[in-house]
């Protein structure tokens, strides 16, 4: 992964956590909420890796010669000297909260000390013998027994987690939050899947049997004083209660400003591919330059292809600092052959962004021997090529 692929995936984040408050939050949707929230930070992830090149159509009189790949240092065994402080940290946040993720699953796999009470809708419901909150995890369902005169509503409420498998989105949510644990949005990121999956649950329940007032209640009740577990979707939240009382009145609705999320996010897929492709630049012809289709034998250099990528891999050079930062790139090189064979007119038809990376790939073809040149009707005669390199760590 390039610095600019990490930043990218950063960046797309943000954005897309600002696009769900701005126009997917509120009073919309909850099941569309859900998705844009399980999906976004997946494309977010995976954007930056996409690149298309160029769409222009390639100049008939230019020779496109193979890709050349230039791996550095530490990619082809050579020692590392210098230690990777960054990656040992990103490795050890990981390991922290892969850790912390596994002790809080085996909690809420493990059965907690509770009574087989009776089934519900196909659902497994169990009493508990501690002083928790009800919940609700994969298809089981627990209950505290003091909340035993409002069972129907809290089922019904556990009930909807269940069928909606929220406990996946929970397992996902984690995943993201370890793999990004740096960027404190995937943090905030999973609050905003916990509480929409709250207010799904909630609005089951008003949609099958209960009143706004009579639910606000009970939820008012069954909050204080009840400890809940990670990874569970408890009944009583009390970072959530006042949120899921407003939302009560609140119907799912469709707004006018959701339609100004798929354009917005149309719009942020196309720079962030293109900020991660190469352009290929289309020249205006010259009368210097002979088509190809008119040229006999394109012009050749000694040794052939295996002669070329040799000398190349002799001479180029990875910059070193572009290296150290872990920045990997592409250049395109345009030159001219002359009827004598030597290299002419050389520059760069297509830049990586880092001028390092581009004057090392154009050194390297400005110093080329002399090629073997194009012939036309038996005569040598001037052509252009092209050839792309490729600085990958």
């Amino acid at each position: 992964m390039s610095l600019l692929q990490f930043l990218l995936i950063q960046i797309n984040l943000v954005i897309f956590y600002f696009i769900y408050l701005i126009l997917v939050s509120g009073r919309s949707h909850r099941s569309l909420n859900r998705w844009y929230l399980l999906i976004m930070p997946f494309i977010a992830f995976v954007l930056p890796f996409i690149s298309f090149g160029s769409s222009s159509p390639e100049l008939n009189w230019v020779q496109q010669l193979p890709v050349v790949e230039i791996l550095a240092d530490s990619a082809i065994g050579n020692p590392i000297t210098e230690f990777q402080w960054d990656g040992v940290l990103y490795l050890i946040g990981i390991s922290f909260f892969v850790v912390l993720t596994s002790i809080q699953l085996v909690r809420a796999f493990h059965r907690p000390i509770a009574t087989f009470y009776r089934h519900y809708n196909g659902k497994k419901v169990y009493l508990l013998r501690e002083h928790k909150a009800s919940y609700s995890f994969f298809n089981r369902i627990y209950l505290n027994p003091k909340q035993l005169e409002n069972e129907q509503t809290i089922l019904l409420h556990e009930y909807a987690h269940c069928r909606e498998y929220h406990s996946l989105d929970l397992i996902l949510s984690a995943m993201w939050r370890a793999l990004l644990w740096f960027n404190p949005i995937v943090h905030f990121w999973d609050k905003r899947i916990r509480e929409n999956h709250e207010y799904i649950a909630d609005q089951f329940v008003l949609d099958t049997e209960a009143s706004p007032a009579e639910y606000s209640r009970l939820l008012l009740e069954s909050t204080f004083d009840i400890r809940t577990l990670s990874f569970v979707s408890a009944f009583s939240s009390k970072s959530l209660l006042l949120k899921r009382i407003e939302k009560l009145n609140h119907k799912n609705q469709y707004r006018m400003k959701h339609l100004f999320v798929i354009p917005v996010v149309a719009g942020i897929t196309f720079l962030t591919t293109s900020m991660n492709s190469p352009v290929e630049p289309v020249e205006q012809n010259t009368e210097k330059s002979i088509a190809l289709a008119e040229i006999e034998n394109p012009a050749e250099f000694p040794g052939g292809k295996e002669g070329l990528m040799k000398f190349i891999m002799e001479e180029i050079k990875y910059p070193k600092k572009l290296e150290e930062m872990n920045i990997e790139g592409s250049v395109f090189i345009e030159f001219e052959i002359s009827k004598t064979g030597k290299v002419e007119n050389a520059k760069v038809a297509s830049g990586s962004s880092y001028d390092a990376m581009d004057a090392e790939a154009l050194r390297v073809v400005q110093i080329m021997p002399n090629w073997k040149p194009a012939t036309k009707d038996g005569k040598p005669v001037r052509s252009s090529m092209k050839l792309p390199f490729k600085f990958k760590l």
